[in-house]
């Protein structure tokens, strides 16, 4: 599935793909936003008795606003001590370009809420970025809330990690509350971002380099001249 590029995701900039279940069925093929492509997802949801959504429960938008990116909706919640987990895991691969594009840092942000106040209460989406094999790990970060009133810095989150062509991605979405005094956390979208750029140039590196050794070759002569005086 191809989608063309379009342009902090609004409705604007999300266009609908389908389900995480069509996703799913679509194997290595996947689904391409402008020259990302997004493949190989698979899902394990937290069981009974607070079930969290199926597959095909869980809408998916492909999000194009100057970065690339999935946009995944549903109705996650935790009440009473009974927690909810949806694992989503997929592949991201950047295609041929010239210049050479890369993926270089990713973006988190969702709409946690903490609906009633309680200890052991919070919504958190933790992503965790792997190399193609899955063999190393990149990176992992989170964004996360436990308040009623969260300031809206603690809804988004961000990782760089340099420039790669593929990525092996898993966003783990956690609903906890508290089984004695009642909290109530709830989630439905979580938005996932990755930032695609050209990579430097050698030459832009080996400038600046080269112009810190001349520095500290003229700090050298000037301490030497210094100590002749």
């Amino acid at each position: 599935m191809v989608l063309a590029s379009a342009g902090v995701a609004t409705a604007d900039s999300v266009t609908p793909i389908g389900s995480l279940q069509d996703l799913i069925n679509l194997g290595q093929t996947g689904v391409t936003i402008g020259n990302t492509v997004f493949y190989n997802f698979s899902y394990t949801p937290s069981p009974a008795p607070n079930p969290a959504p199926a597959a095909s429960a869980i809408a998916v938008g492909a999000i194009s606003d100057g970065n690339v990116g999935l946009a995944f909706s549903s109705s996650w919640l935790s009440a009473g001590g009974q927690n909810q987990l949806s694992s989503i895991s997929y592949s991201v691969h950047q295609a041929d370009s010239s210049p050479q594009l890369l993926l270089d840092a990713s973006r988190l942000s969702f709409d946690g809420a903490i609906l009633a106040a309680g200890q052991d209460t919070s919504s958190t989406v933790t992503e965790t970025l792997k190399t193609l094999g899955g063999q190393s790990t990149i990176g992992t970060f989170d964004v996360s809330n436990n308040q009623v009133n969260p300031p809206p810095s603690s809804l988004q989150s961000s990782l760089g990690f340099g420039g790669t062509r593929d990525l092996i991605v898993t966003d783990d979405i956690s609903l906890k509350s508290g089984a004695v005094n009642g909290g109530v956390s709830s989630t439905s979208f979580v938005d996932v971002t990755f930032t695609v750029a050209a990579p430097l140039p050698p030459a832009l590196w080996a400038g600046p380099a080269l112009l810190a050794l001349l520095g500290l070759a003229r700090l050298a002569r000037a301490a030497q001249t210094l100590s002749a005086i």
